[in-house]
């Protein structure tokens, strides 16, 4: 799954036996991604839609509440640069 996210952001990433392969650099496009109700997904997704160029859509966002509960506030906060 986490390939799945981050190549749907554009990057170029392939799934190993023991890890991952990516090649790079590549710049991150907005992407709609499915983070399952998984709080890792969610963070994952959230980081690479920071960095992307566009809009991004993250469904099944609220799962992250369950491992840190100010993700969303702490991410507005850097949004807003404070």
């Amino acid at each position: 799954m986490t390939a799945q996210i981050l190549r749907a952001f554009g990057a170029d990433i392939e799934a190993e036996n023991d890890g991952y392969t990516v090649r790079g650099p590549v710049a991150l496009h907005g992407a709609e991604v499915q983070c399952a109700g998984d709080h890792r997904m969610v963070q994952l997704a959230a980081v690479a839609a920071l960095i992307a160029q566009g809009p991004s859509v993250l469904h099944g966002a609220e799962a992250v509440s369950a491992s840190y509960p100010d993700f969303q506030h702490e991410v507005d906060r850097y949004l807003a640069g404070t």
